[in-house]
């Protein structure tokens, strides 16, 4: 029975951002040209009926949904698709022998063209590179960015409590508290930490390990051999699903520094500090090298488990990519990512994403991937004191209008007020991206593992929306990478 002792979360309700008689900038701007089109028609003496086109096709574009999003929205995803189409770049073949085939050959032998490519081609301009923290070795993604800015990314392997679901909610709220702590501090220490990103994928748990091992440890007459074969049959029927989580941080540092080197020397302390942070909240944190954070790309796209320190000499590169409208191909595993596109709107537990990380299906995988954008305190107050103005005028408009102010009006003029007043309080703030990904080696098994990740979505309260042409970026965004290349439609 909840008390007034227990700890919850309010995300509030998705904002509209409307100024006038809830419409918001780009919608009243769509009709507004409509309407200047067809009062230019008029005037060349253009017949009504037709005249009114465009006022009509801007109404359209402004309000008429499809699989949730207005047509204003899905115009610059079916430009970029048709794009890559007619380009020839949804799909991406590697030549041989550089790639997988060569992954098991040293880098000594790899020279020329088949020496291991230092690059990951699904982030145009990524380079792999190294440097050392808490005295061992760090491996940094860094991507160089049009505004002269370069961004290093940090992978850390997060192992934490395996008994948290069953913890009382008081420290299960600690715990997240000390979280969030660390996270308010990215706000205000330094506007160089510019995303942290956390990952956690489910990877097949192996019953056969489990067989061996008894067959190896227990002789027949503890069990009897029925028994022992009654044991391995269950272990084959639970294999089918069972899975094992793993957990990731990542943390991107921005540097306008023009060697790499001295910009990871910059950025080392910053990534010892989140180190140590994670550190204290009871959590095992393991820095991953160069080629763990090939190795994790690679078994990310081969839906494999991954061991830190178990590989070398990786390319993490892929074989091939053919992107569909509803999916992507990743050599031999099909992907559906998926963007959350609100979160609860009701007060919830510290424990309430459980559904969806335990969501699984025989034969699939499922990956969650949360970016957080630190916001600069000024930035955020000011953005905060704009929403506050704008739901006010929005509110005054409807009333001149003679319209009824909405529920959902009401709740997001409320949430407006409260974030405003807890900035001015000092809090920080982060702009939320999520998406979440299933992988499956057939089709089949793609479509029933995204029917059971819907469903744990919606126990979670939290709304799915299948990003139709973009699932390369939305594959990009579940990786480790802390890059959210379409930030705009998520957060």
């Amino acid at each position: 029975m909840a008390t007034d002792d227990d700890v919850t979360y309010d995300y509030g309700v998705p904002a509209h951002r409307a100024v006038f008689l809830g419409l918001g900038i780009e919608r009243i701007g769509i009709i507004a040209g409509g309407l200047l089109l067809m009062t230019f028609a008029v005037i060349a003496g253009v017949p009504i009926p037709v005249a009114i086109f465009p006022v009509l096709v801007a109404i359209a574009i402004a309000f008429v949904r499809i699989k949730g999003r207005r047509l204003q929205e899905w115009a610059p995803v079916l430009v970029s698709f048709a794009r890559a189409t007619l380009s020839g770049g949804r799909s991406w073949k590697r030549g041989l022998p550089a790639g997988r085939l060569a992954s098991s050959l040293s880098s000594s032998q790899l020279d020329g063209p088949e020496k291991m490519a230092e690059t990951y081609p699904l982030v145009p301009g990524a380079t792999f590179t190294e440097t050392r923290i808490l005295g061992m070795p760090l491996g940094v993604v860094a991507v160089d960015s049009r505004r002269g800015a370069r961004s290093l990314t940090a992978v850390f392997s997060v192992t934490g409590h395996s008994t948290f679901a069953l913890l009382p909610r008081d420290e299960q709220a600690a715990a997240i508290a000390a979280w969030g702590s660390l996270l308010s501090e990215t706000c205000v220490r330094s506007a160089q930490i510019t995303s942290i990103e956390w990952v956690e994928r489910t990877v097949p748990d192996l019953a056969s390990e489990a067989e061996q091992w008894m067959r190896a440890h227990l002789a027949p007459s503890a069990l009897g051999t029925a028994g022992l074969d009654d044991y391995a049959a269950l272990l084959d029927d639970v294999e089918s699903v069972a899975c094992t989580h793993e957990v990731y941080v990542s943390v991107q540092i921005t540097s306008k520094l023009a060697e790499i080197p001295e910009a990871m020397a910059e950025a080392a302390p910053q990534w010892v500090s989140i180190a140590n942070r994670l550190s204290a909240l009871g959590l095992v944190t393991r820095p991953l090298s160069q080629s763990d954070v090939k190795a994790l790309l690679q078994a990310s796209a081969d839906g494999i488990g991954f061991h830190p320190g178990d590989v070398r000499n990786v390319d993490p590169s892929p074989m091939a990519i053919d992107e569909q409208w509803d999916y992507l191909r990743v050599d031999g595993l099909f992907h559906r990512v998926f963007a959350v596109t609100a979160w609860p709107r009701v007060r919830v537990w510290p424990s309430f994403l459980e559904p969806l990380l335990l969501a699984s299906s025989a034969g699939s995988l499922r990956t969650v991937s949360v970016h957080l954008h630190p916001v600069e305190p000024e930035t955020a107050r000011r953005r905060a004191r704009a929403a506050v103005a704008m739901t006010a005028l929005d509110e005054q408009s409807r009333h001149k209008a003679g319209f009824v102010i909405s529920s959902q009006h009401r709740r997001e003029a409320d949430d407006a007020e409260r974030r405003e007043a807890e900035l001015v309080a000092g809090y920080g703030e982060h702009q939320i991206g999520a998406v979440t990904m299933v992988s499956a080696p057939t089709k089949e098994l793609l479509e029933a593992g995204s029917r059971a990740l819907v469903q744990g979505a919606v126990q979670s309260m939290l709304d799915l929306r299948v990003l139709y042409g973009s699932q390369r970026d939305g594959y990009v965004a579940a990786l480790p990478l802390a890059h959210l290349g379409f930030a705009r439609t998520v957060v």
